[in-house]
């Protein structure tokens, strides 16, 4: 049976699945970061007896093997899949709090190229990240086949280093969408940035701070999907389908705090993000689900309903994934295959 009816038109899901490292069982090893990788669980794994660093699991039972070991002074976290590389956020060990100062890409050999920064997204193609790097208020744009970086476009950046935008690119990696401010707390715009000629479209803001946005491109269009957080005393966060020419319908608002992450699109007429949908008592947040939000109207649904969702959305071929956090969240796609 179906994990939700069937509405005409959307995507049809599966029960979720939950995949977390066997070795996360051993006593006092602590597991994080985890993603789907081919037929693996990749992520970042440490404990007493355990060399810390970055470990691949076979999904379907097997040993563990130390991929990535933490460099000397350094601690990696957070592995991204970036086409055929492997992004890591690297820290300077003993930081408190810590915080992420390089991007470091390594392809199947172990070669390592490092990009200054705090956060990276990835094209779809897997041809094209972008990385921002707040201490030289910059975005720079790395071409994934060659490992060639260049500057994109410079940045207000006067976001806290903490608390990195999240950025998102179209399929084809030519344009960019990320939060910008000028204070570390938020006055948050959402930016469009053309990676090629870093011409720079504020999308709407400044708002009122504090607050954070995220974006995602709808492909095939101008359009896009926001996430907009109105934080304070009274949170407010809106989805919203914002057009080419500034117009702006709200799909979803909700009077509570969201997690960041960015939509995603799950075929032409559907997004999905985690969510938090009803508070806990006396609080202004409450568990969070993978959630999704027709574009053409009606109902909202959870995708998933055991509320421990953490970490971000990524569709892949025949399901919708949640990595990042302690495991994976794998939803099949029943149909219409995308």
């Amino acid at each position: 049976m179906p994990h939700r009816r069937h509405l005409e038109g959307l995507p049809r899901f599966g029960p979720p699945e939950t995949t977390a490292p066997a070795l996360g069982r051993r006593d006092q090893v602590r597991i994080s970061g985890v993603i789907a990788r081919g037929g693996d669980l990749v992520f970042r794994a440490d404990g007493p007896e355990l060399a810390p660093g970055i470990y691949r699991e076979p999904r379907r039972g097997g040993e563990a093997d130390l991929l990535l070991p933490d460099p000397p002074g350094h601690v990696l976290l957070d592995p991204i899949s970036a086409g055929a590389l492997l992004a890591v956020h690297r820290s300077a060990r003993g930081r408190v709090p810590s915080q992420i100062d390089v991007i470091a890409l390594y392809d199947s050999y172990g070669v390592e190229t490092v990009v200054p920064g705090q956060s990276i997204g990835v094209a779809g193609s897997g041809e094209v990240a972008a990385v921002v790097d707040l201490g030289a208020k910059l975005l720079r744009r790395v071409d994934l086949t060659n490992r060639q970086v260049t500057e994109a476009a410079a940045l207000i950046g006067g976001i806290d280093p903490q608390l990195a935008p999240i950025v998102s690119l179209d399929h084809a990696g030519s344009a960019a969408l990320l939060m910008d401010a000028r204070e570390e707390r938020g006055d948050a715009s959402l930016l469009r940035i053309d990676l090629a000629t870093g011409a720079t479209d504020i999308l709407f803001g400044p708002l009122p701070a504090p607050a954070w946005a995220t974006g995602a491109f709808v492909p095939g269009g101008d359009e896009i999907i926001a996430l907009e957080m109105r934080l304070g005393d009274t949170p407010r966060a809106r989805v919203l389908r914002c057009g080419a020419g500034g117009d702006r319908a709200t799909l979803l608002e909700l009077q509570l705090s969201q997690p960041a992450s960015t939509p995603v699109l799950v075929g032409p007429n559907l997004v999905a993000l985690p969510l938090s949908l009803a508070p806990h008592p006396l609080a202004t947040y409450g568990p969070v689900d993978l959630v999704a939000i027709p574009l053409t109207g009606g109902a909202v649904f959870s995708v998933t309903h055991a509320g421990d969702v953490h970490g971000r959305a990524r569709l892949v071929e025949d399901a919708l994934l949640v990595e990042g956090g302690s495991h994976l969240i794998r939803v099949p796609i029943l149909s219409p295959k995308l």
